[in-house]
Formats: structure tokens, C-alpha cells, sequence
């Protein structure tokens, strides 16, 4: 039953994506990576009120962007 729910799911979406409507990837205002060659983890991640988050965590890195 899970392999034929798959397979409607499969052939719905490939229905789907050949109708013609191509969506415009997103665009992006900014970007920037953040870390170095250690280990750069996340912490804490919140959503802030101007729909940006806010990211803590900690790093076993010293060189880099950090």
C-alpha cells in the first residue's frame, strides 16, 4: 500500500511539473557564509520579528570567517 501512495505521489507531482508553469527561482537580496575550518555549530536558531533569524552556536575554528 506505502509503494502505490508513493507512486501516486510520484506520477501527481511529475503531472504537475509538466503543465507548463515554471516557477522563477527566488531571489536573494543577501547572502554570506559564516565559519572556518573547524567545527562550526548552531546553537540556538530564532526567528526575529523583521522575518530574519537569529543564529548562536559555537566553533572549534580559529581562521576563517568567524
Amino acid at each position: 500500500m506505502k509503494f502505490k501512495l508513493t507512486l501516486l505521489v510520484f506520477f501527481l507531482t511529475a503531472l504537475f511539473n509538466l503543465n507548463g508553469v515554471a516557477q522563477a527561482p527566488p531571489v536573494l537580496d543577501w547572502q554570506e557564509c559564516l565559519g572556518g575550518s573547524g567545527l562550526d555549530l548552531p546553537n540556538k536558531i530564532i526567528h526575529s520579528n523583521d522575518s530574519g533569524y537569529i543564529i548562536a552556536g559555537s566553533t572549534t575554528s580559529n581562521n576563517g570567517n568567524i
